[in-house]
């Protein structure tokens, strides 16, 4: 979270994104979810994108096809099914104004609480085209930490 804040204070842009040091943004990235806010013609949504997971070797795993949530049912799915992942998204500087930033207090689930804040004044949007390549590996802070992401959680 520290390291998301501090990339957040030095931010000149309009829009923030992120790329953990494990995993691959697809070339367009940027370029689709730009495009696509075009041709929506606005501007204070989030958008999300399709995944796929590959392994440490970079060898493709699985396509992860995500769902088009209706804004009012967004938080419902994020609590229940939680696959939303961080990388895909596209979030205009607009929401960390109003909902605030990550939280550093907690190590593994700051981002699924600040897209719950966020959420509940921003439309979620889907971009349906994969963009990101997320590494599955037995270091993840999810997997050596779980302990610690159920207490979160909980």
């Amino acid at each position: 979270a520290s390291a998301l804040n501090a990339g957040l204070s030095q931010m000149r842009g309009e829009f923030f994104s992120w790329l953990s040091h494990d995993d691959e943004y697809l070339p367009r990235k940027i370029e689709a979810q730009m495009e696509f806010l075009s041709r929506l013609g606005r501007e204070d949504v989030v958008l999300y994108s399709d995944f796929r997971t590959i392994d440490g070797e970079s060898r493709p795993l699985k396509t992860h096809v995500m769902p088009a949530i209706a804004p009012g049912e967004f938080r419902i799915w994020l609590t229940r099914e939680s696959r939303l992942h961080g990388c895909t998204l596209l979030v205009p500087r607009l929401c960390f104004e109003r909902c605030g930033h990550f939280d550093p207090n907690l190590r593994t689930t700051q981002d699924y609480t600040l897209w719950f804040r966020i959420a509940k004044e921003f439309p979620f949007v889907r971009v349906p085209e994969v963009l990101v390549n997320a590494r599955i590996h037995g270091n993840q802070g999810t997997r050596s930490m779980w302990g610690t992401v159920l207490a979160e959680c909980n």
